[in-house]
Formats: structure tokens, C-alpha cells, sequence
């Protein structure tokens, strides 16, 4: 549960000055009375960056007051309202179609998952930088592998690259009862996605450091695959550990990829669907 300092309960009566000491995090969203507007806390005073005022006081959810807690756990009502453009964007654009697809994103906040520097960029549908000169993907490009890969409740899923968990947490959602496996190869990533999956409270999806184009062979088969990170050809290690009618997703090629989606056959490998234009971080590993 959040913690909050009321200084006064009616929004309409002006607080007393804020002192220096009175903390609220550099990434807590608040809304300045002064000129209305949301913004991101940036500096030790409470200075709006809007109107710059630094006697003044703020809303969070409706209730005057500051935070006294990181809120790493919070979605507030301005995360909630930026979650919902962000949600009405990608459908505007054809990437996000599926309901249940639609309703995880809903629930899995995606400022849980991006780097402090980068918080207030964290609901625009873009790519942003991430720990180990790695990318977060576009929201949009993760809805549509989401939607391509057709998890069913009760899935096994082999995530190749975990990326900041946000991916993986969306999936773990979609799968209920199920289960969802990440390998990941940095170390820095792997415990960036851990500490972002205990913060939204991710139970069911396990993150392992290792060679991703490897597969994971002592958990297999896998109902459905998905690789966030580009390669040439899928690595054959990972075809083998797709079970029957299972589904595979991953972007294919070089210095622009193509996004394939592969259904594994009693007649071998059958294509289903390719989009391209697509530009991902290549998968630097043994079959990458």
C-alpha cells in the first residue's frame, strides 16, 4: 500500500510551503494546481516543470498530498490514463486487435519496466533504451508478436531474451496456470527483468542466464517460442524444442528483419504469416 502525506484533504485550499526535506520521488506523477498539469517529479524541491513554482501543492489520484514511498508498485491514475492512450494508439494503428491481449497490457504497468531515466517516455508507443546498451520494444511491436504467438491458458512459453520482463510479464498473464521460461544471456538484464517482475508482482515466469539459441531442452516441449532479438535463420535447437502444432515467432534477417511466424507440422516447418519492415538488436549467441 501506498503511503501519503495529507496536508490538507480539500483540493481547493492551498498547502504550506514545501521545505527541501520533503521528499517525493524524482519518478512519482503528480498534478500541479498551480497550472493543471501532470508532470514527473525531476528535483530535490518541489518545483512543477511546467510552471516552476516552488510553493505549491499537487494531486495524486484525487487526494492532496506527496507520496513518501517510491512508488514502484503505484499505478496511479495519470499511469492509468497514459496506459489507456497508449492501449487506444496501438488499436488505432491495426497492432493491437485481440482482447485479451489488450487487457494484459492493461494490467501489467509498463513503468515497472523501464529504466528511472527513461520513466516519462515509459506509455508512448516507441522503443527505448534499456540496461546493457540494450532496447525495450516498441508496445506495439510487442503486441503484435503477442497476438501472433496465440498463447492459450495452461502454455508452456520459451521467451529467447528477456529484455526488461515486460514482454514475459504479458505473457505470463495469458497463460493463467501456465508457465513462461526467459533466457536471457546478460546477467545485468536478467536481474533488471527479476527486481521489474517483484515489483509488478509476476509469480509464474522464471528467468535463467544463459545461451538462448539453446533452448531450454530439460523443460522441453514448448507450446509456443518467441524470440525478441534478430537472427538469420531460427536456430535449429529451438525448432526441436517446439512441440507439435506449436507456434514460434521471431524476427528474421539481418540488418532489417522480416517478422515470421512458424507452426511446427508432422510435415516439417509451415510458414503462417510475414511482415516485414521490422529492425531488432541482433541475437549475439552461439546460433545467432
Amino acid at each position: 500500500m501506498v503511503s501519503t502525506f495529507v496536508k490538507d484533504m480539500n483540493p481547493k485550499t492551498k498547502t504550506d510551503s514545501i521545505e527541501r526535506g520533503d521528499e517525493i520521488p524524482r519518478d512519482a506523477i503528480c498534478t500541479c494546481k498551480s497550472c493543471h498539469h501532470d508532470f514527473f517529479r525531476d528535483c530535490v524541491k518541489s518545483s512543477c516543470t511546467c510552471c516552476a513554482k516552488d510553493e505549491h501543492s499537487m494531486i495524486l489520484d484525487g487526494i492532496e498530498g506527496f507520496l513518501s514511498i517510491r512508488p514502484e508498485s503505484y499505478f496511479g491514475e495519470a499511469n492509468k490514463i497514459r496506459n489507456e492512450d497508449l492501449i487506444k494508439a496501438m488499436k488505432v494503428k491495426g497492432s493491437l486487435t485481440d482482447s485479451k491481449v489488450e487487457e494484459a497490457i492493461r494490467k501489467v504497468p509498463r513503468h515497472l519496466f523501464v529504466p528511472s531515466n527513461v520513466i516519462k517516455f515509459a506509455y508512448e508507443d516507441r522503443p527505448l533504451p534499456s540496461q546493457n546498451e540494450q532496447t525495450i520494444s516498441q508496445p506495439s511491436v510487442v503486441a503484435r508478436m503477442t497476438e501472433w504467438l496465440d498463447v492459450k491458458k495452461g502454455n508452456k512459453v520459451l521467451e529467447i531474451g528477456c529484455g526488461s520482463g515486460w514482454q514475459s510479464a504479458i505473457l505470463s498473464l495469458l497463460v493463467e496456470a501456465g508457465n513462461v521460461f526467459s533466457i536471457e544471456m546478460s546477467s545485468v538484464l536478467v536481474e533488471f527483468a527479476k527486481k521489474n517482475h517483484a515489483k509488478a508482482g509476476i509469480k509464474n515466469v522464471e528467468i535463467i542466464e544463459g545461451d538462448g539459441s539453446l533452448g531450454l531442452p530439460e523443460k522441453s516441449p514448448f507450446d509456443r517460442i518467441i524470440i525478441t532479438a534478430a537472427c538469420p535463420e531460427i536456430p535449429k535447437p529451438l525448432v526441436e524444442q517446439l512441440s507439435m502444432d506449436g507456434l514460434l515467432v521471431a524476427p528474421i534477417g539481418e540488418f532489417r528483419q522480416s517478422m515470421v511466424l512458424l507452426k511446427k507440422t508432422k510435415d516439417g516447418i509451415k510458414e503462417l504469416k510475414r511482415e516485414l519492415g521490422y529492425i531488432f538488436v541482433p541475437l549475439n549467441i552461439k546460433f545467432g
